[in-house]
């Protein structure tokens, strides 16, 4: 799973996935945010790397507000992977080009600043289960 940035949001999610033991690699774009990302356990990069890296992910949760999930980085995507955006608008994925790719790109833009924390994981869990990541109860 791919995390793309590391602000509020970023922090609470990688608090929350750490917390299910969840194998994930979380961005940023400051040197000092990667060594906290180091300091916490958590695996980083450097949001300039994302096209690099990005081919390596299933799940990609973008908490990122400007446009990071271009055109350029969407053909490196793996075609079945899942995009979740939880960005304020006008949030991080060009979702027309997504779902040219085939790509299943869900669009939850502002959904953590609308909802408390565990109405958002209990949305992101939904989206994760409804397709086929997590097993059903």
């Amino acid at each position: 799973m791919l995390v793309l940035g590391y602000g509020r949001i970023g922090k609470a999610l990688c608090n929350l996935l750490a917390g299910f033991r969840g194998d994930f690699t979380v961005t940023a774009r400051k040197e000092k945010d990667l060594t906290y990302i180091s300091v916490n356990g958590y695996k980083g990069i450097h949001t300039e790397d994302i096209a690099k890296e990005i081919h390596k992910f299933d799940i990609i949760i973008n908490t990122i507000p400007a446009i990071v999930l271009t055109k350029e980085v969407l053909d490196r995507v793996k075609q079945d992977a899942i995009i979740i955006d939880l960005a304020s608008i006008p949030g991080g994925t060009d979702f027309e080009y997504a779902e040219k790719r085939g790509i299943k790109a869900n669009h939850a833009l502002s959904l953590p600043g609308k909802l408390f924390n565990y109405s958002a994981s209990s949305v992101i869990y939904k989206i994760l289960r409804e397709n086929s990541i997590l097993e059903s109860e």
